[in-house]
């Protein structure tokens, strides 16, 4: 994509810092994180840094709807898997694979995959990024996020260690859980087609 234009003037050095220590608190939040309610709130205070840390409009609209997707698909496994912690969303795949696979994608959209509205987030931030510790921390933070998701898809995949509870899926919850995947599909495939569509807009 092309280099995300600036929407507002730089903030204060003092805003990027704050960005900076609220990034990093909820990515090293996420990576202790063996709870998907503390997950979502670790999630929440790191998406909070990052639009801080974010010097325009394209950056920060991407933030916003790629966080978004992942709070909204979160929310549709807490709701089928019992208990919503790391050893109890294991066998989700095989007893909810739809609600499984959509929670892969976003998670995938989270740890920054480049095809996805996370992934193109990130590389807007870095592009817009006026210093180089702040493309620096960006790049750190996506690390540190791809490993977070990857120990929850792995044990999403992961065959159930015992026999849980299985909540049924509501129609909602599944709807919810397939349209967060599609729009951080959607998102990240035609990013720079939503980019133009946006500025127009907003221009108009």
């Amino acid at each position: 994509p092309e280099r995300a234009g600036k929407g507002h003037p730089e903030g204060p050095e003092g805003l990027h810092g704050a960005g900076g220590l609220s990034a990093a608190l909820g990515v090293l939040g996420g990576l202790g994180a063996r709870r998907l309610r503390d997950l979502l709130a670790s999630l929440a205070v790191a998406h909070a840094g990052l639009l801080l840390l974010a010097p325009g409009y394209q950056p920060a609209w991407f933030i916003l709807a790629s966080g978004g997707l992942v709070q909204a698909c979160l929310w549709a496994v807490i709701s089928s898997a019992p208990g919503g912690s790391l050893e109890t969303v294991q066998g989700l795949g095989h007893q909810r694979p739809w609600i499984a696979g959509a929670a892969t994608i976003c998670l995938l959209s989270e740890a920054g995959l480049p095809v996805l509205a996370g992934g193109i987030a990130r590389l807007y931030l870095v592009q817009a990024a006026e210093g180089v510790w702040t493309a620096s921390a960006v790049l750190i933070g996506a690390l540190l996020s791809a490993l977070t998701a990857g120990r929850w898809i792995a044990a999403i995949w992961l065959p159930a260690h015992r026999d849980l509870a299985w909540e049924h899926p509501s129609p909602e919850t599944t709807v919810v859980s397939l349209a967060a995947a599609g729009g951080a599909v959607g998102f990240g495939l035609f990013a720079e087609s939503i980019i133009a569509w946006l500025s127009q807009w907003m221009g108009g």
